[in-house]
């Protein structure tokens, strides 16, 4: 009768332990994210730049990577801490028939338990160190997508601008084209031009004509590539505002002085020390697999059959020396090392290249004012120019008037150009500094 009671009480807590095995959390339902509201008309480049953050596929990337990395480190930051789990087993056993009367019998145990590393020779700081230098190297990157961001914003809302540009002296060369054409024909009539004559202007127009086409597509184009920067694919933006350029009028720093900044702030600099920094503290971790371990366990058990030789609960230590593993820890040190050279390299590589982009972001900052000054003398001159055609034609004297006003708009064009290029060389300068171009700090990676 006892041991018919010590049966139903150890299958109790056998499946309370199995029970208890198998319950999981569950799991919550991310909520759909709300629609964007439609971009402003017309759009600023500010108001663009504020996109810069939201849920691309770059800095999803880059953000999703950082999450990973700081998972990374919690698991390893977790390898000193408390584990509690449940372990079954579901047996049956055959009887000998001398001691019972049943050929066999149920088996079954369950077991929690709680155990804790104690000391493990610093694998686990070493690992943590490795993780945690990980995550930093992906909040740089994050960073650094971020700044991408902003520069290709920069770059496709510009473009967009200069797209404009270009089509109204398309427009306008075809339309000066399309008048002078259509003159010629009445003249041909009267016998005034020759065929020659005209078929030369005819085809002048007809690539006049097809000038203007490939800029209509072209603006097209742009505002596509604009909208898929700002996360919105498909919403184009008939109207851009030209924005202001406080670049205009900074002043060029010292080329030593910049690349001193680049070498302290840059974003992707940052992070390859940390990948250095990472593969070092594993190969301290390799090293440690050769290294003794203390655990602290505690277990308490639930059994379907009651033996003399069973116990209810356990608390133990237990050391362990490992002499030999086959060679296992000295391929993973060799595999760390070969992962520092690596990260050393790719570190010197990037140096090299950041200095190179720094010298030459600092050079452009020279050659575009040059190239922005000619083309304001070249806007005043063109803008006399055609004051004085247009006075010619009120006069009624043979004037080049309509070719005035194409080679105006096209030295607008060209000015604008050599402005917004500034701009974005200051930008670059600014994202290798480890600036966030168009702000004035170096934010936190959200």
């Amino acid at each position: 009768m006892m041991a018919a009671r010590a049966i139903t009480e150890g299958r109790r807590r056998f499946l309370t332990l199995v029970l208890a095995l198998f319950a999981g959390p569950v799991m919550a339902q991310e909520e759909p994210a709300a629609e964007p509201e439609p971009l402003p008309e017309p759009l600023t480049l500010e108001r663009a730049l504020e996109e810069a953050d939201s849920d691309h596929p770059d800095l999803a990337v880059a953000r999703a990577r950082l999450e990973g990395a700081r998972a990374n480190e919690r698991r390893a930051a977790s390898g000193k801490g408390w584990e509690l789990g449940v372990e079954a087993r579901a047996a049956e056993v055959g009887l000998p028939s001398d001691y019972y009367d049943e050929a066999s019998a149920d088996d079954h145990y369950a077991r929690a338990y709680l155990t804790r590393t104690l000391y493990d020779s610093g694998a686990t700081e070493a690992a943590r160190e490795a993780e945690g230098a990980r995550a930093e190297a992906a909040e740089e990157r994050v960073l650094t997508a971020r700044q991408s961001r902003r520069l290709t914003i920069m770059r496709r809302y510009f473009d967009v601008l200069l797209a404009d540009l270009e089509a109204n002296r398309a427009d306008e060369r075809m339309a000066i084209v399309f008048i002078e054409v259509d003159r010629m024909r009445d003249r041909h009539e009267l016998g005034q031009v020759s065929d020659v004559e005209l078929a030369e202007k005819e085809a002048e127009y007809q690539q006049a004509l097809a000038e203007r086409n490939t800029a209509r597509s072209h603006k097209r184009r742009t505002r596509a590539r604009l909208a898929n920067a700002l996360n919105r694919p498909g919403e184009l933006s008939s109207d851009l505002r030209p924005p202001p350029l406080p670049e205009l009028g900074r002043e060029v720093p010292d080329l030593a002085e910049l690349r001193e900044a680049v070498r302290a702030g840059n974003p992707e600099l940052a992070a390859l020390r940390r990948e250095v920094a990472a593969a070092r503290a594993e190969i301290q971790q390799a090293r440690s697999l050769n290294d003794p371990s203390l655990d602290l366990e505690l277990s308490t058990y639930a059994w379907s059959r009651t033996l003399k030789s069973r116990y209810d609960w356990e608390a133990a230590l237990r050391l362990d020396v490992p002499f030999y593993q086959g060679g296992e820890a000295g391929a993973a040190e060799d595999a760390a090392r070969a992962r520092l050279r690596e990260a050393r390299a790719r570190l010197r590589r990037t140096e090299m290249e950041l200095e190179q982009a720094t010298l030459e972001a600092w050079q452009d900052l020279d050659n575009l004012a040059g190239d922005r000054e000619a083309a304001n003398t070249e806007r005043d001159y063109r803008e006399k120019y055609l004051s004085y055609a247009r006075k010619l034609y009120e006069m009624e004297v043979q004037a080049d008037l309509g070719d005035s006003m194409v080679n105006l708009t096209a030295t607008q064009r060209r000015q604008a150009e050599a402005a917004f290029s500034i701009a974005m060389a200051w930008a670059r300068i600014d994202a290798l500094r480890g600036r966030l171009p168009r702000t004035d700090s170096r934010e936190e990676a959200p």
